[in-house]
């Protein structure tokens, strides 16, 4: 019987040291479970760039994912929440056809020596017994990998000129979820690298077709998490999921599309209305008025059409018309009239229907929301009313007992 042959890996002196440096460096690490308030500031700003990708996620096929499971109803720790809200959703929905392992799992397994195993990595308990991730996914091919990361290239960064996949069949994924970027302890990111640099130089080296990388899954800001390169010259992936348990974020998206459904809405009508060439000459113009405060918009477009008006018809010489030139630019300008009113009509039409169904759609998100928030409260009532009831009669049995022992006790003294 022929036997599969197995890569025999020997750990150098200063991988091991590299990978156990958790006590020379305790002091610089920050806890990563200390939840903060997620941070929506951003939508505030004139990032229209950062709006449109915001706008990219698919946050309502997301709200039916978590919706179906149901969480809220058995987590109420926020840390363990968002990490297993975004495990969900990186199971269900981004790495649905590729196989994913969840720290938290039926089975009770340790996913990391379960992963080794399964790819042919014998699991060295001195060096590894610490790297403890949250999930993992393996034996991702390179061109599924790189598809998901591209199509979803709002959410997901890596260092595509760093990370040579050129020569790489399959990709592993070793996943931390941080509510916080900046608080990544120093010593578990270490040992995570060591672990994917040094296995992929064996891979290289033994021509084995197999690339590992880290993946941060966090939120806090997605401006912030824009800012963020930890990627760079790493084989690492930031990745960002809002904390999506609560509806701030949604909230944030629905009024961030009635915005922009809004911005749309004007640009249209003004480039319905842009036939005169005249209008070249307003470029500043038009620039100033996409960069401006959507409050502003409206006003700007009737500025700049009132200045087109008065250069268009500085350009005609009334006076010198004969009365059958002036009969064709007086109808020529009502039918103009006309149908300009009839274009402002319709598009203020349009974009009422969409703002009462962006409208309807946020109303029935927060009626849903209220209906499960008060079953939640419902359950929670129901749960602590038993444990009271509960904690009364063991009160009352102590009571009956001290009872007893005052009557023994006095029988006794007399």
């Amino acid at each position: 019987m022929n036997k599969k042959k197995r890569l025999k890996i020997i750990i150098k002196k200063e991988y091991k040291e590299k990978m156990n440096t958790e006590e020379e460096k305790a002091n610089q690490s920050t806890p990563s479970n200390d939840p903060k308030s997620e941070d929506f500031s951003w939508t505030e700003e004139k990032n229209y760039d950062l709006i449109h990708q915001y706008l990219q996620f698919p946050f309502e096929e997301w709200h039916k994912i978590i919706d179906d499971f149901n969480l809220k109803n058995i987590i109420f720790d926020q840390t363990k929440m968002y990490q297993e809200v975004s495990c969900l959703i990186l199971e269900k929905n981004i790495f649905n056809k590729v196989k994913f392992y969840s720290e938290n799992n039926k089975k009770m397994q340790d996913i990391f020596p379960t992963c080794l195993k399964e790819l042919g990595i014998p699991n060295n308990r001195y060096l590894f017994e610490k790297i403890k991730p949250d999930f993992m996914v393996i034996n991702i091919s390179k061109e599924d990998f790189i598809k998901i990361i591209n199509f979803r290239n709002y959410m997901f960064k890596y260092d595509a000129n760093y990370n040579k996949l050129d020569n790489i069949e399959r990709i592993n994924i070793i996943g931390e979820i941080k509510l916080n970027l900046d608080n990544i302890k120093i010593e578990q990111k270490n040992r995570y690298l060591t672990f994917c640099e040094y296995f992929n130089l064996i891979n290289s080296l033994y021509n084995k077709k197999e690339y590992f990388m880290i993946l941060y899954i966090s939120d806090s800001s997605f401006k912030k998490f824009n800012q963020k390169f930890l990627h760079i010259n790493k084989p690492i992936i930031l990745g960002y999921i809002p904390r999506l348990y609560n509806e701030d974020y949604f909230k944030k998206y629905i009024e961030l599309k009635v915005k922009v459904d809004t911005l749309n809405i004007i640009k249209t009508v003004d480039n319905k209305e842009d036939k005169n060439p005249t209008k070249l000459e307003n470029k500043n113009d038009d620039k100033e008025r996409n960069n401006g405060l959507f409050q502003n918009i409206i006003k700007n477009n009737n500025n700049n059409d009132n200045e087109l008006m008065k250069k268009e018809n500085s350009n005609k010489d009334w006076n010198n018309m004969s009365l059958k030139e002036l009969l064709f630019e007086k109808r020529n300008k009502e039918d103009i009239i006309r149908n300009k009113k009839r274009k402002l009509k319709d598009d203020k039409h349009q974009f009422k229907e969409e703002k009462n169904n962006q409208i309807k759609l946020f109303v029935e998100t927060q009626k849903k929301e209220k209906t499960k928030f008060k079953e939640n409260m419902k359950l929670l009532k129901r749960n602590k009313k038993d444990l009271f009831l509960q904690k009364k009669r063991e009160i009352e049995n102590e009571e009956i007992e001290l009872e007893r022992i005052s009557d023994l006790y006095n029988r006794k003294t007399k």
